[in-house]
């Protein structure tokens, strides 16, 4: 038996149905990635944080474990090797450094040949040091830090010269240097006092170092100095800020981690950094933000980012989120208030 076919019912949607269907559940899945896409980003900079910090950790525990300085360098990011640095890092990688190298002995003294107090208008006050021991070639480089008498402040090697004082910078392609009398940029900066007020510089021309010095050799990325520690890849977009990453030095003054920085700690656990071959000790702060708010300091200003702060005392190393401000000093009071309270 045959029914009419005219008088069949249709199931199903009609199309304008099943349009308006869709369109509410892409509004819904629109509004649903809407809300999502946030609590997401936050947790990025989150667990980037946490990486960080973690990766300090580690450098400052094979400090402890060597019984010598090992650290963190915080590289800017280079598209290709001729391209100008960014004021951001995607990758942080754990540097040892070099033992230190130690100069002079009753046979082989290290002397001072010059001290230059008042030099032309724009070039620094530094002293020639005359170094009689050979052990110092192609292991003494441009950048590299010295000690006299083994204590006092850092200074900075910028060069070297001949027996006539000519031939400065004196350095090779690798920066090593050419000739025994080297000269130092003077330093003000005690382990207490970095950038402080100038002092009188102790040592005058002819002076001999009974205790030699001692010659911090700047940690450089080579095969040589990278340990076997993978470098620390930030997630996608995540950056370690520098203009508002840095030092919080005792003076009250901050200087910031452009171009790049060192964070190293000492086989005591102690930590220390060096930027632009300056020593530098204080609280060490640094900012993981969103690389497309480097350029406007919203990761600064803007809540939500995060710091990883080092106390410059205890060595104690943290993180906690940024309330925002426009002053990181303000911004970082839990890493400053570590002094007073002797470390968390």
């Amino acid at each position: 038996m045959m029914f009419p076919l005219r008088n069949a019912r249709r199931s199903g949607f009609t199309l304008m149905e099943l349009l308006v269907t869709i369109f509410i559940l892409v509004a819904i899945t629109v509004i649903a990635l809407g809300v999502a896409a946030p609590d997401t980003q936050q947790r990025r900079l989150r667990e980037a944080a946490r990486q960080v910090e973690l990766y300090l950790h580690r450098a400052r525990s094979r400090a402890q474990e060597l019984g010598r300085p090992v650290g963190v360098l915080v590289v800017p990011y280079r598209p290709n090797p001729t391209a100008p640095a960014a004021n951001y890092a995607l990758q942080l990688f754990t540097v040892e450094v070099p033992e230190p190298y130690v100069a002079g002995s009753p046979t082989a003294p290290v002397y001072i040949v010059r001290v230059e107090t008042n030099p032309p208008a724009g070039s620094p006050k530094y002293f020639v040091l005359g170094v009689t021991d050979p052990g110092w070639q192609k292991l003494v480089r441009q950048g590299d830090l010295v000690r006299l008498n083994q204590q006092g402040p850092w200074h900075q090697i910028l060069g070297s010269v001949d027996s006539n004082g000519n031939g400065f910078p004196g350095v090779d392609a690798q920066g090593y240097l050419d000739y025994p009398f080297w000269v130092v940029r003077m330093s003000w900066a005690g382990s207490s006092d970095v950038l402080g007020p100038e002092r009188q510089f102790p040592y005058r021309a002819k002076d001999r170092l009974t205790q030699g010095v001692v010659v911090l050799r700047y940690p450089r990325p080579n095969a040589q100095t990278f340990t076997a520690a993978e470098p620390l890849e930030l997630p996608q977009g995540v950056v370690i800020d520098l203009p508002r990453s840095g030092v919080a030095l005792p003076n009250g003054a901050t200087i910031n981690a452009v171009p790049g920085m060192f964070i190293g700690f000492s086989a005591a656990g102690q930590p220390f950094a060096i930027r632009n071959g300056q020593l530098l000790q204080g609280h060490v702060f640094l900012l993981v933000g969103l690389v497309e708010r480097v350029a406007d300091g919203t990761n600064l200003s803007e809540p939500g980012t995060y710091w990883v702060g080092v106390n410059g005392r205890t060595g104690q190393i943290t993180t906690a989120i940024n309330a925002g401000g426009n002053n990181p000093l303000q911004a970082m009071q839990y890493i400053l208030q570590w002094d007073s309270e002797g470390g968390n």
